[in-house]
């Protein structure tokens, strides 16, 4: 939708907020956005959204959402044994669907070495859904030069790491060369383990989203990553026309840091939340409604009339007027709890 040109009536604008606490997800996979754009920065498989017509999350605190990706939650060793081209791995508990779920130990998880003069990594893992551990082993390299020619990626090539199944667990890596012998300490390694609690991530109500501190490793077979899956409410489906609406306005707040040192000054200053406000006649009891059953939680869709809108979701509260000589009336204001989005 075309943003409004100047000169330009607000007659025919229109206002819609949630009649609902919204339509429930549970446990719904996420979209993998390989390159997106929020707030002028372009972000590399970070952000994941709901999908088509899921842009708004409800965000209340009765509704939370929640977000889940499986991973490794307790500590888990990897050694060698007694035994050639063998190891064990200690008992630990990983995140499975949203369940913790506990892995036994294992003191014999038998790997595979490369050929003569070549070099070869192995993946040990576990299998989420009964959590039995095993090992996959890479390609060999092919320059004759053992562990010397492997190769920090992933995939099939001469010295890659290898992708391990997406009903798998990366718990570490062995870096093996040719002929029988026990596995050694130093040849045992951690990278990338597949853990639940290093992730961080930023809900993105607005648009439907969450933004993860770091991008997955694609170290799963067809180079992809973990799910990220969602469980909670979107409110697209439960707009509703505030049909008595008089007017409606948005507004960004501007945050301004500044310092003084002996050397000199220095100040920053960037748009710090979005604050918005519409009124309408009292005979429409949507907001009130809010006010009383969803803790002031608000989706505010603002509609200019050309149809472009903002929107977004956020926290409102209701100023009711009753006068002498006036009709009943209500001014709502609020705050959204993300920038808004335009279409």
């Amino acid at each position: 939708m075309a943003f409004p040109v100047s000169p330009s009536t607000g007659k025919g604008g229109k206002v819609f907020v949630n009649a609902g606490d919204g339509v429930y997800l549970s446990a719904t996979a996420m979209t993998k956005q390989a390159s997106y754009t929020y707030k002028g920065e372009t972000y590399a498989n970070q952000i994941y959204l709901l999908g088509t017509g899921k842009t708004l999350i409800n965000m209340r605190p009765a509704k939370e959402p929640s977000l889940v990706i499986d991973g490794i939650v307790s500590e888990v060793t990897i050694s060698g044994t007694a035994n050639n081209d063998e190891v064990a791995t200690s008992a630990f508990d990983y995140i499975y669907n949203g369940t913790r779920m506990t892995a036994s130990a294992d003191s014999s998880v038998s790997v595979s070495r490369p050929a003569a003069t070549q070099g070869a990594w192995v993946a040990i893992h576990v299998k989420k859904s009964d959590g039995s551990i095993s090992a996959t082993k890479g390609t060999d390299t092919s320059d004759g030069g053992g562990i010397t020619g492997l190769l920090d990626t992933y995939g099939t090539g001469a010295g890659q790491r290898p992708l391990i199944a997406t009903t798998e667990l990366l718990i570490g890596w062995l870096k093996l060369t040719n002929g029988a012998a026990a596995v050694a300490s130093t040849e045992i390694f951690y990278n990338d383990q597949e853990r639940y609690d290093t992730l961080a991530w930023t809900w993105l109500p607005n648009i439907g989203g969450v933004m993860l501190n770091a991008a997955l490793v694609a170290l799963h077979t067809g180079d992809v990553a973990r799910d990220v899956k969602f469980t909670g409410y979107y409110l697209d489906d439960s707009f509703t026309q505030i049909g008595t609406a008089k007017d409606w306005s948005l507004t960004p707040s501007v945050n301004t840091v500044s310092e003084t040192t002996m050397g000199g000054s220095a100040s920053k200053s960037e748009i710090g939340g979005w604050t918005f406000s519409f009124a309408q006649l009292a005979c429409d009891e949507i907001v009130k409604n809010a006010m009383l059953n969803r803790q002031g939680m608000l989706a505010v869709r603002l509609q200019y009339p050309n149809g472009g809108y903002w929107q977004g979701v956020g926290s409102g509260a209701g100023s009711f007027k009753c006068a002498a000589g006036a009709f009943n009336s209500i001014d709502v204001s609020g705050s959204l709890a993300d920038d808004p989005v335009f279409s």
